[in-house]
C-alpha cells in the first residue's frame, strides 16, 4: 500500500541538498542541460529563501572540478560548501555533522551527477529511514541514459521523483500570496 503522506512536502520537515553544481561537472553536460540545471536550481533556492528551508551545498573534489558555479553562489547569502571526495554525501563526516543539526526527514536533492552522487546519497538516505525527493529537471548526468536509469532505480528503491514546478506549487499551497507572486513568474 502506498503511503500518500510521503508525497506531500512539509516546509518544517524539508531540507535541500545541492550536490556538486560545480564548474567542471556542469561543463561536461550538454548546453541545454546546463541551462536547465542553472535555471531550476535558482528557482528551488529562491523558494528555499522565501520559505526559510535550509540548504546544504557540497563540492566534489573542488581542486580538480572547480567550485560551485557563480550563478548559484551569488543568490545565496553567506554561501559555503562542504568539500567531499565520497560520492555519497552521507559518507562525509563534515556533511553528516551539518545534516544532523537540522533534524529533518524530507530531503530534496538537486545537482550533479544523477547516477553517481545523487543516487548514492539518495540510497544512503533511504537506508537510514529518510525520504529523498529527486528533482528530475534539476539533476543531470553526462548521458541521458545514465540520468534515466538512475531515476528509474531510485524510484524503485523508494525515492520520490518530482520536478521543479511540482515542488514550487507544493510549497506554495495556494495562489495570491507574496511567495506566489515572486515564484510564479520564474516558472513560466
Amino acid at each position: 500500500m502506498v503511503c500518500y503522506k510521503r508525497f506531500f512536502l512539509d516546509i518544517d520537515k524539508l531540507l535541500v541538498v545541492s550536490i556538486d553544481i560545480q564548474e567542471g561537472l556542469l561543463k561536461a553536460m550538454p548546453l541545454e542541460i546546463q541551462n536547465l540545471i542553472i535555471r531550476n536550481s535558482k528557482i528551488i533556492l529562491k523558494a528555499c529563501e522565501l520559505f526559510k528551508i535550509p540548504v546544504i551545498f557540497t563540492e566534489q573534489y573542488p581542486k580538480g572540478l572547480g567550485q560551485t558555479i557563480p550563478q548559484i553562489k551569488k543568490i545565496v547569502d553567506n554561501f559555503s560548501a562542504i568539500e567531499k571526495i565520497s560520492f555519497s554525501c552521507l559518507k562525509e563526516e563534515n556533511f553528516v555533522k551539518k545534516f544532523n543539526q537540522y533534524k529533518r526527514n524530507q530531503i530534496l536533492l538537486i545537482g550533479i551527477e544523477t547516477h553517481v552522487c545523487i543516487m548514492q546519497t539518495a540510497l544512503d538516505l533511504i537506508k537510514r529511514g529518510y525520504y529523498p525527493y529527486i528533482v528530475a529537471d534539476c539533476v543531470a548526468s553526462r548521458t541521458k541514459e545514465n540520468w534515466r536509469i538512475a531515476l528509474d532505480q531510485l524510484k524503485e528503491a523508494g525515492a520520490i521523483i518530482t520536478t521543479t514546478e511540482i515542488v514550487v506549487f507544493e510549497l506554495l499551497k495556494k495562489a495570491g500570496t507574496k511567495e506566489f507572486k515572486i515564484l510564479s513568474p520564474l516558472i513560466k
